[in-house]
């Protein structure tokens, strides 16, 4: 526009850039209010999913403390259908899994840790399902199967847990001298002032003294 047109000039001017823009500029108006108050709706709606999955999960542990495990059973199922990717679904089948051990029930237990692994949002909660289903099956003396489960984690923050797993895996099967490269590479991977530490160095000592033996 120019500055020194006459005002006359300057307001048919301006009429005629709205008749030539003014569509756009109401289409992006509007496209921008209907991004606006969505954006805030889907915030809304996401807090409120949050909320009530939440609550579903206190009821869960509420229900498992109790001691009512079919209501506790209930309750988690309810995450599972409607919030299955929500970090409280996974939480609750953590919790169910320990109280169905708890209570003899291995293979529900499995049942909620497989249900994990194949649902999970977060990688992390997988991976501590893997671990733990692995665990369950060394109880159960399925050594293959628990090796195998391990042996398909290629996740490195827990790498050091698999391994001596790995390790605790082959001293029940007898195979002491896979166990004892498994603790030995895992104390590799730890401080001396971890806890962890002190605990596989003293699987690593048990074989020494049956060795002796």
């Amino acid at each position: 526009m120019d500055i020194y047109a006459s005002d006359d000039e300057k307001g048919e001017e301006i009429k005629r850039w709205w008749r030539e823009n003014g569509r756009s500029v109401v289409i992006a108006v509007i496209v921008g209010l209907v991004a606006m108050f969505g954006g805030r709706h889907w915030i809304q709606s996401q807090k409120d999913a949050a909320d009530k999955a939440s609550m579903l999960y206190q009821s869960v542990v509420t229900q498992v403390t109790a001691g009512d495990s079919n209501a506790a059973s209930e309750q988690a199922q309810l995450l599972f259908d409607d919030f299955a990717k929500t970090p409280y679904a996974a939480f609750a089948a953590f919790e169910m899994t320990s109280s169905s051990i708890e209570a003899g029930q291995v293979e529900k237990a499995k049942e909620y840790l497989q249900w994990i692994m194949a649902n999970a949002n977060l990688s992390v909660h997988r991976e501590i399902a893997r671990y733990r289903l692995a665990k369950v099956l060394l109880d159960e003396g399925s050594f293959n199967e628990a090796r195998e489960l391990i042996n398909s984690s290629d996740n490195q923050a827990l790498q050091s847990l698999f391994v001596e797993l790995a390790g605790d895996i082959y001293q029940a099967e007898g195979s002491e001298v896979e166990a004892r490269a498994a603790y030995q590479t895992t104390l590799l991977t730890l401080s001396q002032n971890e806890p962890r530490y002190a605990l596989v160095k003293l699987k690593l000592d048990d074989l020494a003294i049956s060795d002796a033996n």
